[in-house]
């Protein structure tokens, strides 16, 4: 099936044209003004998607029936079907068959977050994981259009070793690697959308991992150097374009910024001086351990600082720290390593963990939050 656009407008990406008539693959010196400029044949008739998590619907800490309806390559093509009036595009999917869906990890796994409110006057809510379970294998015979795989980053794709459940539920045989799949199919027209978790799991993890490394050194929360990324980009798309005669669509790398989880405040908490008080009062407990601490080694361990009568400029936002020495009480246990932000600190802010069980010291809640520092 052969459909012409004339005006193509997306929400967060752009498409950049690869040609199946050239040789070989060079990046484009400049960008598209606007995709309004693009003026395309393309065939749907056999479509294939090589793509992440962003393009499989995995949301909400897990791959589940109704995210996989919501993966935008099914939203795409069923916009495009509405258009249609008589020959419909197939677009097959790897079901997951399962309602709270599957997070990947096949030894412990769970099902997607849902939201808690502890109380009614809350204004924060909690993330509980549901029961998840490991997806039954995927029938390839019937077809297969979108070989998109929730966390897999570039030197994944080429790969004949590389072990994903999610992946190995639609693997025809154990030594091909996802490019393999994806030419052995002989599709008409190829997206590519990869690269974002090549940033994405080294950015939820606090810039944490590191930058400079050789590819076997490359960890999943580490970034992939960009000379790295570039290079095994350019050899999957030449061999995409020697092996088959598809089209391709390359999609940009969405700016992660702008999505609301990498939302980042300054250092300063956005409480009243009523709170502040109360606030304050939650960790006096924890600032007689630390001064005594610091006292008796000559170490600094910051107090937590809410006092209503220093003004607003001292109630800083609460964070974990792994740097922070270490305090162990008399009952064994570690004094939580959390600190306030200083001034020119962000801190990138995601969904606390759930709240601990009754009996717990009140600053639990606040080494329970997956916060990370941002410089």
């Amino acid at each position: 099936m052969i459909l012409s656009f004339i005006e193509m407008k997306r929400f967060w990406i752009i498409f950049i044209i690869v040609n199946s008539q050239g040789c070989a693959f060079d990046f484009p010196q400049e960008k598209l003004d606007e995709a309004s400029q693009l003026n395309l044949a393309l065939d749907f008739s056999n479509v294939a998607v090589l793509g992440g998590s962003q393009a499989t619907g995995y949301m909400d800490g897990s791959l589940y029936n109704e995210s996989q309806e919501a993966s935008y390559p099914n939203l795409i093509i069923k916009a495009i079907n509405e258009q249609l009036k008589d020959e419909q595009i197939t677009f097959l999917q790897p079901d997951i068959q399962l309602e709270d869906g599957f997070d990947g990890d096949p030894n412990n796994p769970t099902g997607r977050f849902k939201m808690l409110y502890p109380a009614p006057d809350w204004d924060i809510f909690f993330k509980l994981p549901t029961d998840g379970a490991i997806p039954d294998q995927y029938n390839r015979s019937i077809g297969l259009h979108n070989f998109s795989v929730p966390g897999i980053k570039v030197l994944d794709i080429t790969n004949t070793q590389f072990n994903n459940t999610f992946f190995n539920r639609f693997r025809q045989f154990e030594s091909t690697s996802l490019l393999d799949e994806i030419i052995s199919v002989n599709p008409s027209l190829i997206i590519v959308d990869i690269g974002i978790n090549d940033i994405m799991d080294y950015a939820k993890n606090g810039l944490r991992g590191q930058i400079n490394l050789t590819e076997t050194e490359i960890g999943e929360f580490d970034l992939t150097p960009l000379e790295i990324f570039r290079n095994e980009l350019e050899e999957i798309l030449n061999q995409l374009l020697e092996s088959t005669t598809a089209d391709i669509l390359l999609l940009n790398i969405p700016d992660f910024t702008e999505f609301p989880y990498f939302k980042y405040y300054g250092h300063l908490a956005r409480i009243t001086a009523s709170e502040a008080g109360s606030v304050g009062n939650q960790y006096s407990s924890f600032n007689f351990e630390v001064g005594k601490f610091s006292s008796i080694t000559g170490i600094r361990r910051p107090p937590i600082a809410f006092f209503s009568d220093n003004g607003p400029l001292t109630w800083a936002v609460v964070v974990q720290d792994p740097l922070l020495a270490d305090v162990i009480l008399e009952d064994g246990s570690e004094l939580p390593k959390i600190r306030q932000l200083e001034i020119g600190e962000s801190v990138l802010w995601s969904l606390p963990d759930p709240p601990p069980p009754p009996g717990h010291r009140t600053w639990d809640l606040y080494t329970n939050r997956q916060e990370f520092l941002c410089y």
